[in-house]
C-alpha cells in the first residue's frame, strides 16, 4: 500500500498542480487539504481493516491451539 500511497499522492499533486497552471481548476488551499484528508482517511481505513484482519486470525489461531 505504502507503494502505492508514493506514485499516486504525488502524481495526483502534480495532476493538480498543472491543472491550476492551465486554468483548468481552481485549486485552492481548501483543496490541496481535502486531498490529504483523503488520502489520511484512505491510509486510516487500510490500517483498521488490516488490524481487524489481524486480530481474527490471532483469535482463530488461539482457539485452534487450545482446542
Amino acid at each position: 500500500m505504502y507503494t502505492i500511497f508514493f506514485f499516486t499522492i504525488p502524481a495526483y499533486m502534480l495532476r493538480l498542480k498543472q491543472r491550476s497552471l492551465l486554468r483548468i481548476q481552481d485549486v485552492s488551499i481548501g483543496t490541496m487539504w481535502a486531498a490529504f484528508s483523503t488520502y489520511n482517511l484512505i491510509r486510516t481505513s487500510i490500517w483498521h481493516l488490516r488490524s481487524a484482519q489481524l486480530q481474527r486470525r490471532t483469535e482463530r489461531s488461539v482457539v485452534v491451539s487450545t482446542a
